[in-house]
């Protein structure tokens, strides 16, 4: 499985690569209109897909993730984590419950 950010940039980079094909592609004299068009439309849908999977904080859940991973591999019979995000020095935390079973 690729991580986020592999994943994200194969992504941009078909991206890129079929748009730059169509250009070329389009600059032909018997390029043929209905195919330019379709392709427009499949670019135009990959990269709504792309605009709308950028996660924020994307690198924290992914450190979160491969540290989940780690331990399940020392523990196996592990149930949940806590898991404690602190984003300033001092003040208040909060805590949120996330129920992943309830999902």
């Amino acid at each position: 499985m690729l991580s986020y950010d592999d994943a994200s940039l194969l992504l941009s980079e078909t991206i890129d690569q079929l748009q730059e094909e169509l250009r070329n592609y389009a600059a032909k004299p018997d390029a043929k209109p209905g195919f330019v068009e379709k392709q427009n439309k499949l670019i135009a849908n990959l990269t709504a897909a792309y605009n709308g999977i950028q996660i924020p904080d994307a690198d924290v859940w992914q450190v979160l993730g491969k540290k989940m991973s780690e331990m399940r591999r020392i523990d196996p019979y592990l149930q949940g984590f806590t898991v404690f995000i602190t984003e300033k020095p001092t003040g208040y935390v909060a805590r949120i419950d996330l129920n992943l079973c309830a999902l």
